[in-house]
């Protein structure tokens, strides 16, 4: 991976498979907790799946191919078939949507950025 696609907080993938937290970035490599330093090009980013999904606490939609979480004002839908993932801020009745936005997204990280900006904290369960 690359040091500018990654955050402090992110979850990865070491060189063993084990998937653990960044806790800080280095010119030379990534700490991950348990305080090893991997070089960059040892860290892969963990691709959305339906396992991990649900680990973030999203649920599948029955009738759709779409996975959905709420959180605060906020839907928050993923579309596998188009790795998007859409943000749909409801009014305060969830009655109708005041704004959505929506961006493309294919790995754990990439959610987490996108959750953050928008000041959600989504919750990881390895």
């Amino acid at each position: 991976m690359n040091i500018k696609d990654l955050m402090v907080g992110d979850w990865v993938q070491n060189d063993l498979g084990e998937i653990q937290q960044v806790s800080e970035l280095q010119e030379r490599g990534a700490m991950l907790f348990y305080n090893d330093i991997y070089p960059y090009e040892d860290i892969e980013a963990i691709p959305l799946s339906a396992e991990i999904l649900g680990k973030c606490g999203f649920e599948k939609r029955s009738n759709y191919e779409i996975y959905a979480i709420i959180r605060d004002e906020y839907e928050i839908r993923f579309f596998p078939k188009k790795n998007t993932v859409r943000f749909i801020l409801m009014d305060a009745y969830n009655d109708y949507v005041e704004h959505e936005y929506a961006m493309p997204c294919k790995f754990l990280h990439e959610l987490q950025h996108a959750t953050t900006m928008c000041g959600i904290d989504i919750h990881f369960r390895p």
